[in-house]
């Protein structure tokens, strides 16, 4: 299977690792999947929240050098689950840095169904 493929694929079940953690039945959702599925709410947390808020809209100073709100609808429907997997693993130039060499596919999957999520809640 191709890496982007194979990114895809680990972004849908990383979605449904969510999915699961956001709705009645959560708790049987993470004890099957949690069990093989990277948390990509924890992952975010650890290695993107700093930069990019736990919220996903980034920060203030950020943001006023082109960072990306990722509750935006047009931020979503911008960029593919491949490209996200792309800079996640590849990080993007001086600003934001690479993944590849400290996450699984697998994991950086999971942060691509986390991003996702962001786009998904509802504005307040």
């Amino acid at each position: 299977m191709n890496r982007a493929l194979g990114l895809a694929a680990i972004a849908l079940l990383g979605s449904i690792t969510i999915v699961g953690a956001l709705y009645p039945g959560a708790a049987h959702a993470r004890a099957v999947l949690g069990a093989t599925h990277p948390d990509g709410v924890a992952l975010y947390g650890k290695h993107c929240a700093s930069c990019h808020g736990r919220d996903g809209k980034g920060i203030p100073s950020f943001r006023a050098e082109g960072e990306p709100d990722f509750t935006d609808p047009g931020f979503q429907r911008s960029r593919s689950d491949q490209q996200l997997a792309a800079a996640i693993a590849n990080g993007k130039g001086s600003v934001m840095p690479g993944f590849k060499d400290n996450l699984s596919d697998a994991e950086v999957g999971a942060m691509v169904g986390r991003v996702r999520a962001f786009g998904r809640k509802k504005a307040k």
